[in-house]
């Protein structure tokens, strides 16, 4: 178990610079990217000294989470626990605001039935991030602990500043940029019904003091829709290898991922047009998926290895010849990517896969190849030449220990909280 908060106690509620964050992810136990991404920095903040007092989003989980959560943490809220009459006492008579909304519905509806749908299922969904009972919430635990700042998780729930007094620090940990879903998503026929629109996306970012980018060309983005705001970068922090390992299995191929959509897709797409290459050149070469990713994967190989969610993702890694994302949709950082490089491994992208991840002088980290033939041969080239492969992995070794270590990522983040 982490120990970062072991030596909690209700006395340190007091004694700590406060932060309350409010997010719809429990980190704890770390599985997908967003998870490891906002334990890691909450760690950061703790080892810093800050508390961190945590309002879920969520339905309470089993006895024995919590148990570890309130361990970690200074404080865990979660959105249905019993809050008795300081709840009620908060809400206020919203008929007036409900009828509006309704009549403004039904006339969108007779206009235009089928765009109705989409925009209500989105808007439905959107609005689920700030709830009116967890914006209520809010308030009652800035009251409770007086925070220095508070942190959303995601720009839906920044509704949640509008209950927090001006001269507290008000921080949007964006994770994605929503507005550019249009063009990196829907455009190869992947759904999400959190795409917005710019005017929208503002919307959201203006309720916030600082906004934060997972990497730097969305920051660039950021920058020009929120002007009056101040944007800073903030990544993911990895432990970096330092020794090239050598106990890799020959030909062994690994991707990690998620059951999202956007990993399922890309996926599909490299077993069918690249994978076929890849045996035909290297018939000893397996392909290892590891994560929920494996969960949805159909394949009849008898050389593919369906791992799942693991404890021991050292050893996977360890095995790995090459690893490789190919996701060829989304936003955001793509936190399987930097992991990679963060443990030293030759890792083979799409364009997309490696976005925000800049090169170096020295030389690029990762091989990214632009369409399925070329990626189909960069796996290859790496398989065959165990020479090109250790250049790969000192290169990716290098690169982390200069991007990816705590005191660079969180640089920024450090600025503006003032320490």
């Amino acid at each position: 178990m982490n120990n970062m908060s072991m030596q909690h106690n209700n006395n340190t509620v007091q004694t700590k610079k406060m932060i309350l964050v409010i997010s719809h992810v429990i980190p704890y136990p770390p599985s997908a990217g967003n998870e490891i991404r906002i334990m890691n920095m909450m760690k950061w903040l703790q080892d810093k000294g800050f508390g961190i007092v945590f309002l879920f989003n969520h339905e309470t989980v089993s006895n024995e989470r919590r148990k570890v959560l309130d361990l970690l943490f200074e404080k865990v809220h979660f959105i249905n626990d019993n809050y008795g009459d300081e709840l009620s006492k908060h809400f206020v008579n919203k008929n007036f605001k409900k009828k509006v909304i309704r009549e403004v519905k039904n006339l969108f509806k007779m206009l235009a039935p089928h765009l109705f749908s989409k925009i209500l299922i989105s808007s439905k969904i959107k609005q689920r991030f700030a709830s009116d009972r967890l914006i209520q919430l809010t308030k009652i635990l800035y009251t409770q602990y007086k925070p220095f700042a508070v942190l959303t998780e995601y720009i839906f729930t920044t509704p949640c500043f509008k209950v927090i007094p001006e001269g507290v620090l008000k921080i949007v940990d964006t994770h994605d940029m929503f507005s550019r879903k249009k063009k990196e998503v829907l455009k190869y026929g992947i759904n999400d019904t959190l795409y917005c629109k710019e005017k929208e996306e503002r919307y959201f970012l203006l309720q916030a003091d600082i906004v934060i980018a997972i990497q730097s060309h969305e920051a660039c983005l950021f920058k020009k829709l929120v002007p009056e705001r101040t944007v800073i970068t903030v990544g993911i922090d990895f432990n970096v290898s330092n020794n090239i390992n050598h106990s890799t299995i020959p030909g062994n191929v690994l991707v990690v991922g998620s059951d999202n959509k956007l990993n399922i897709h890309g996926f599909y797409e490299f077993y069918k047009q690249a994978w076929p290459k890849i045996k035909e050149a290297c018939p000893w070469a397996i392909l290892s998926i590891v994560g929920k990713l494996s969960n949805n994967v159909n394949a009849k190989d008898q050389d593919i290895r369906l791992i799942g969610w693991t404890d021991n993702l050292d050893q996977e890694y360890n095995q790995a010849a090459v690893v490789i994302n190919p996701t060829v949709a989304g936003t955001g950082l793509k936190i399987k990517s930097v992991e990679a490089i963060c443990r030293g491994k030759a890792l083979v992208s799409t364009p997309n896969g490696i976005e925000g991840i800049n090169s170096m002088d020295e030389g690029y980290p990762y091989i990214v190849a632009n369409n399925w033939k070329s990626f189909a041969n960069e796996v290859i080239n790496l398989i065959k030449s165990d020479d090109k492969r250790i250049i790969m992995q000192q290169r990716a070794m290098i690169y982390a220990k200069e991007h990816f270590v705590s005191e660079k990522v969180y640089e920024q983040l450090k600025y503006v909280l003032q320490f």
